[in-house]
């Protein structure tokens, strides 16, 4: 046991043998302790204890090359979110396609509040609260394009509208899948229309003229109704309707063509207005006529 203290309390003062170890071509140092005195070990609280523990080994660990490379993080795994476009002239003109084409695609909403069509019957004299059919037709053409819907649901927006004769005409149609929003105007086309064909129909447009009882409005408005008809029956193309609107306006009237004198409606035949704009053009100069008159004494 005497051995054994003499040989820990030599290793106290001395301090553990350097220890060597090969590591290539580094080499390693011992990090040792300064010696002790015996005054500082006595009074070293615990002394007993450190004389019975085993000698601990101090080695410092090795220090790389200054030539090594430094430390590299490690890479974090790519992101699982969609690439992203690079910029550019071709990205910026892919992104302004995409949101075209996003906007161009039609916007069904079948469920939703939409323009009901009045009430069409067939039966005359006309009831209160219907329509005549030439102007339930025409209403009906202007909503089979406004509605973004399947033509299912437009023939069953159509079939609303209906009633009496009106629909019994829609129910005798054989029914077949394959029936289409046009066959159903078609037939009652055929049923309520004027029957007449598709020259007869032009040639009632291009023969009306302005009669004495009707006022410059009256007589456009009888125009209007002519050429629509004329459009329904495929006599006259929509994007003709507008000059030959203002063509047979002009060439049709009759009486007080100095009331439109002001308007120059014959310089006006390259571009000419559509039907509201005409019509609020010409009343406009039939209240000022009318104002006039009034003024006079």
């Amino acid at each position: 046991m005497a051995s054994s203290d003499g040989a820990s309390y030599r290793w106290m003062r001395e301090g553990p043998e350097p220890i060597k170890e090969d590591l290539g071509d580094w080499r390693t140092a011992i990090k040792t302790p300064p010696p002790l005195t015996p005054a500082q070990l006595a009074g070293f609280d615990g002394y007993d204890d450190v004389q019975d523990r085993e000698p601990a080994e101090y080695v410092s660990l090795p220090t790389p090359p200054r030539n090594s490379t430094p430390y590299q993080p490690r890479e974090r795994p790519p992101s699982r979110s969609p690439p992203q476009r690079q910029a550019g002239p071709d990205a910026a003109w892919m992104d302004m396609m995409e949101k075209l084409v996003t906007n161009l695609q039609p916007r069904t909403n079948e469920s939703g509040w939409y323009r009901k069509l009045r009430v069409f019957s067939g039966r005359l004299p006309v009831p209160v609260n219907e329509d005549d059919y030439e102007s339930w037709a025409e209403q009906a053409e202007q909503m089979i394009k406004e509605w973004n819907v399947s033509d299912a649901e437009k023939k069953k927006r159509i079939a609303e509208s209906l009633t009496g004769p009106a629909m019994n005409t829609i129910r005798s149609l054989t029914p077949a899948p394959n029936l289409t929003v046009r066959d159903y105007l078609d037939a009652l086309e055929g049923s309520y229309g004027t029957r007449l064909t598709r020259a007869e129909s032009l040639k009632a447009f291009q023969s009306c003229y302005q009669k004495e009882e009707w006022s410059h409005s009256q007589y456009l408005q009888e125009l209007q109704t002519l050429l629509r008809r004329a459009i329904r029956q495929g006599s006259v193309k929509e994007y003709e309707a507008d000059y030959l609107r203002l063509k047979q306006f002009t060439d049709g009237v009759l009486y007080n063509e100095s009331h439109l004198s002001s308007l120059q409606l014959d310089t006006k035949l390259n571009q000419p207005p559509g039907y509201i704009e005409l019509m609020q053009m010409v009343r406009k100069e039939e209240h000022v006529k009318k104002r006039k008159l009034r003024t006079e004494p």
